[in-house]
């Protein structure tokens, strides 16, 4: 597409804002790129090797890892290990330090590489999930104007909880970015005269959020709903009819887009007969035993299944404040008639709303509960927000003598708003997920009510053992023994569950490592009570929470 074509389809303005929150959006993503670490990313390292080196044998069944299905993140890992020996081979002495690593650790699920192997796989994501922020400020300011735009993409860029996953390399992200990017051209679709090419962006999209994450399904049969039910003249005060042979073609066109997107970028996919391979791993093996995952802290406790209260936790300590005073306000400005009158695009606000709730809905529905499976709402959570404080701006500036013009007056709220919002996501860095709102009381409530900790905090663990003497041959235990060993340069093993020869591996011992989740959740009880009465050598804190603490074991 030429320089001209591009203008004319984003206007220059537009491109310049795009640009500004692209770059905006990668130096956060690649800032202290070396930290932190889940375990999750471990496992997706291996995957993503096993991936690209089936591929390129022929073997398409080696691209079906698991059920998530995580296809485009191996696509990432696995192009990004050829970019890295690329690179390597032509600039040896400018990034040997930065990006050089055993290519054999990556034969192992999960993989003990050094966090030197999760570079170049962190840049490609960050450079894929800036454009989405890029994409998301456009679809919005076409559907919200300008302005309502800026504020809910910076509003997004600057949550803590959704930074810290758009910087792992897991399914999460691009599941998020992908599907809201689906969702906000669906309402282009809808909105704006139903023109197909924004049905089959959505399409597009939609298949790569499934090809990330298998809960992007959720979306796909609540667009298929509203585009029939428009149809129907109950719903046509509210849609705009097109005719049910245009609505049957459009909804074809739409499949057909999903369909071939998923076809192209997942290889086990042109071979027809693993497709019932796939189908039966997915949906009858992997994902009902995902769903019934136990173990998850909650309340004080440690429960198999925590119950419908669980999520409505987390929001209230993993959305930002800015976010739940938006929400708030929205809600009011909805149930009141003289707000409701006023509130403009209502009618987009609850197509966002019902991409909310439902998915939410779902969430609760199943046994097994993660924190960050809410993340795939909150970008929708966000647009919901930004209204919100449209109609609060909007009531303030009302309220005030106008000694200046009322648009330079909103401006000034906007600026002060992403102030705040820049502010939160500085305040933890570069440990974003380790953000509990504070209008809950921060982290150090939340460590009373829910799950704390994915990895954050053990890279400092892993600096300070590197600085003990004889560090190469010291062994450590390490509950996160995947995250711990990608940082310490000495052997790290995984600490388990009841041990009966626990003399044994403490003589093979010389550092034992707790996590605070480990902690919560009361696991390995032998080594807890082992440890109780003594004093750690080195402690992380973070948020005033104390993340990792390491035991010395004297033999």
């Amino acid at each position: 597409m030429s320089l001209n074509k591009i203008n004319s389809f984003i206007p220059r303005s537009n491109l310049l804002i795009i640009s500004i929150f692209f770059v905006i959006a990668l130096f956060f993503r690649i800032i202290a790129i070396h930290v932190p670490l889940t375990t999750d990313e471990t496992l997706w390292l291996s995957r993503g090797h096993d991936f690209i080196t089936g591929l390129l044998a022929g073997n398409l069944k080696e691209t079906y890892q698991k059920h998530h299905p995580g296809v485009i993140t191996m696509w990432i890992i696995g192009i990004s290990e050829y970019l890295n020996m690329w690179i390597l081979k032509l600039f040896p002495e400018t990034f040997n330090s930065w990006l050089q690593y055993p290519l054999e650790c990556l034969n192992n699920e999960p993989s003990y590489c050094p966090i030197n192997a999760y570079i170049m796989p962190r840049v490609i994501q960050g450079i894929i999930t800036s454009a989405c922020m890029g994409g998301f400020y456009w679809f919005n300011q076409e559907l919200f104007g300008r302005w309502r735009a800026i504020l809910a993409t910076c509003f997004l860029l600057f949550s803590p909880f959704f930074l810290g996953y758009q910087r792992f390399i897991t399914t999460d992200a691009l599941q998020i970015d992908f599907c809201i990017l689906a969702l906000l051209s669906f309402l282009l679709y809808l909105f704006q005269n139903q023109k197909i090419k924004f049905l089959l962006l959505t399409g597009f999209f939609l298949a790569l959020g499934i090809l990330s994450k298998v809960p992007a399904l959720f979306y796909l049969p609540i667009i298929i709903f509203i585009i029939i039910i428009k149809e129907f003249k109950f719903s046509q005060k509210n849609l705009d009819s097109i005719g049910w042979i245009k609505t049957y073609f459009h909804l074809l066109l739409f499949i057909l887009t999903l369909l071939l997107t998923l076809f192209c970028f997942w290889p086990i996919l042109w071979n027809v007969f693993e497709y019932n391979y796939v189908f039966t791993a997915i949906f009858e093996t992997h994902l009902p035993k995902q769903a019934t995952r136990t173990g998850i802290y909650f309340l004080g406790n440690s429960k198999e299944y925590p119950n419908i209260l669980f999520y409505p936790f987390v929001l209230a300590y993993r959305l930002s404040p800015l976010t739940q005073i938006g929400l708030f306000a929205l809600i009011i400005s909805f149930i009141f008639k003289p707000l409701k009158a006023k509130l403009l695009y209502k009618k987009e606000l609850i197509i966002l709303a019902i991409f909310a709730v439902i998915p939410l809905v779902i969430f609760s529905l199943i046994p097994s509960k993660i924190d960050r499976y809410i993340l795939l709402i909150y970008p929708q959570l966000i647009c919901l927000a930004t209204a919100g404080w449209f109609n609060i701006i909007s009531y303030l500036t009302t309220l005030k003598i106008r000694l200046v013009d009322v648009v330079i007056t909103t401006k000034l709220y906007l600026i002060l708003l992403i102030t705040i919002a820049f502010s939160l996501v500085i305040s933890c860095f570069p440990y974003y997920v380790s953000f509990y709102n504070p209008l809950f009381g921060g982290t150090k409530v939340a460590v009373k009510m829910i799950m704390l900790g994915n990895g954050e905090g053990l890279d400092q663990v892993g600096q300070w053992l590197n600085k003990q003497k004889n560090a190469e041959n010291l062994t450590v235990l390490s509950w996160y023994d995947t995250v711990t060993g990608s940082y310490f340069k000495g052997k790290t093993l995984k600490t388990y569950g009841k041990n009966k020869n626990l003399k044994l591996w403490l003589n093979k011992t010389d550092y034992i490592i707790l996590y605070v989740n480990q902690i919560q959740r009361n696991y390995n009880r032998d080594w807890l009570k082992y440890l109780s009465n003594q004093e750690p050598v080195y402690v992380v804190e973070l948020n005033g929470v104390e993340y990792a603490k390491v035991y010395a074991v004297f033999n």
